[in-house]
């Protein structure tokens, strides 16, 4: 049907999964875990290429231990994919514009996955962030408008190609490309949205009605991630401060369009507390430039910060879990008792 084109990639991946070990709950989570391996990986490189080593050691270490990303690996679900893209097509674009050595491969690479997001919902804000910078940043203007003019139209072409089924599928169905563009069916609440949106952020105190523990991300997350956006908006000239700008500013009005979309914003979160460590860092040195026994003791707070971050996530996941399988076993006991009830009729 028209709607199996909305994550195809996704699903194409699960396919050989099914072949190799037939519908298990191991075959239907595989691919989940595979793309949080690989979105860990992205993190890592994409950290280290925007910032220092040790920022990205520590923003790793945190980033996979936070109870959304956690969720998202087990969840076996497409739900990965938009983080997993995010950070890759992020890394692939710097190493466009950065590296000589095999560019060539990674504008193949930028392109597949430029091309593989347009097939997941909201993905096709990701290129159009790549686009606007592309476009608008001076710096990487120049180098894009420098590129061999016969293999840009190559990929192009071929860009334009890889969408087919995908133009075909909205042709035969337009609600997959309300799907993909992120345009809710039925009437716009917006308070409501604002509201739920609202309690998956900062509902510390509120009761989650739903599988996803609220809020998503630990109030020393939060904390942390207000430092990184309050230096992106001081230092919003630079490549990579243009294009998570862009990305924040097109995806916060689409979450709050789409309220159970909420976990597309973990890759921005992982910038802001890539960015916020960076901060930290940063400006203790500045306290102390000559003096290596302050910059040592300097990590020590540091140490306690990001410790306590992931011991709270991992806290925090698995009693959601234990939470989940009671729930899980009360179903399972309700739907016995009603199982022999109507056994007991009908003999």
């Amino acid at each position: 049907t028209p709607e199996m084109v909305i994550d195809l990639p996704y699903h194409i991946l699960q396919r050989p999964s099914f072949m190799a070990f037939g519908v298990t709950t191991l075959s239907i989570k595989l691919p989940s875990i595979m793309l949080g391996v690989a979105t860990a990986l992205g993190i890592f490189l994409l950290v280290r290429t925007w910032f220092r080593r040790n920022v990205a050691v520590l923003t790793t270490i945190i980033a996979t231990t936070t109870t959304q990303f956690l969720f998202l690996v087990q969840d076996g679900t497409p739900a990965i994919m938009f983080s997993f893209l995010t950070v890759w097509i992020l890394f692939a674009a710097t190493y466009v514009t950065r590296k000589k050595l095999f560019s060539t491969l990674w504008k193949v690479v930028a392109g597949v996955l430029m091309a593989a997001s347009l097939y997941t919902p909201l993905g096709i804000y990701l290129v159009l962030a790549v686009m606007t910078t592309i476009f608008f940043h001076p710096h990487i203007r120049h180098i894009v408008t420098h590129f061999a003019r016969p293999r840009l139209i190559i990929a192009i072409l071929l860009g334009i190609l890889s969408t087919a089924p995908l133009i075909y599928a909205s042709i035969l169905n337009h609600h997959v490309a309300l799907s993909l563009i992120g345009i809710p069916d039925g009437a716009l609440d917006m308070k409501q949205n604002l509201h739920d949106v609202g309690l998956s952020l900062f509902g510390f105190n509120a009761a989650s009605n739903s599988y996803l523990l609220r809020p998503v991300y630990s109030l020393g997350l939060l904390l942390l991630m207000a430092v990184g956006v309050y230096k992106l908006l001081t230092y919003k000239y630079t490549a990579r401060s243009y294009i998570t700008l862009t990305l924040g500013l097109l995806m916060v009005p689409l979450v709050l369009l789409n309220p159970t979309e909420v976990s597309n914003l973990f890759p921005l979160a992982v910038l802001m507390i890539a960015l916020g460590i960076a901060t930290l860092i940063t400006d203790w040195y500045k306290l102390f430039p000559r003096n290596p026994y302050a910059r040592v003791a300097g990590m020590v707070p540091l140490g306690i910060l990001v410790g306590g971050i992931v011991f709270s996530g991992i806290l925090r996941y698995m009693n959601n879990y234990e939470y989940n399988q009671d729930v899980l076993k009360d179903y399972s006991s309700d739907l016995k008792i009603v199982q022999s009830e109507l056994v007991r009729q009908q003999a």
